[in-house]
């Protein structure tokens, strides 16, 4: 009869799910976002870089194109907005929760206005599909000099490097 130990460890092995290794010091994000506000809606396609700081940081930077919303005094138009900001995720296997807060510009494309001073702060969850893939979803509110906070989401993929 086998020894209650050895069976115990038997089980323990085998019920053990695959580690996955450190994720690379670097990555690239596609992502699209999209909000509400005030003054209408608005998305954004999103590319951004990240690296790793220190300890669960990492410096990130976005380069966003998307449609600034529709107001009584004009049409929808492009606008371009680059940010930088922290990102905050622990090393928690393969489900990583996120905290993020960036600041930036929004930059007309179509000569409707002044570059407006934004900032965003968002809380999500990313899960890895591979060492080297994951893909993240969040929620949080955005900030911009004339039109104020809105919310928004944003849903993307990583690939780290």
């Amino acid at each position: 009869m086998p020894r209650p130990r050895l069976v115990l460890a038997a089980l323990l092995a085998a019920a053990a799910c695959a580690a996955l290794a450190q994720p690379p010091n670097h990555s690239v994000t596609l992502a699209v976002q999209a909000g509400a506000g005030k003054e209408g809606s608005s998305r954004s396609a999103l590319l951004g870089a990240a690296t790793w700081l220190e300890g669960d940081f990492e410096a990130i930077a976005w380069l966003g194109m998307g449609s600034a919303p529709r107001t009584d005094e004009r049409a929808a138009d492009l606008a371009v907005t680059p940010a930088a900001g922290l990102r905050w995720a622990p090393d928690l296997w393969r489900w990583r929760p996120i905290v993020e807060v960036e600041c930036g510009l929004v930059l007309p494309v179509g000569g409707w206005g002044e570059a407006q001073p934004t900032a965003a702060g968002r809380a999500g969850v990313e899960v890895f599909l591979r060492t080297d893939l994951s893909l993240g979803a969040g929620m949080g509110a955005r900030w911009i000099a004339t039109l104020g906070w809105s919310p928004e989401g944003t849903l993307g993929a990583r690939l780290y490097f």
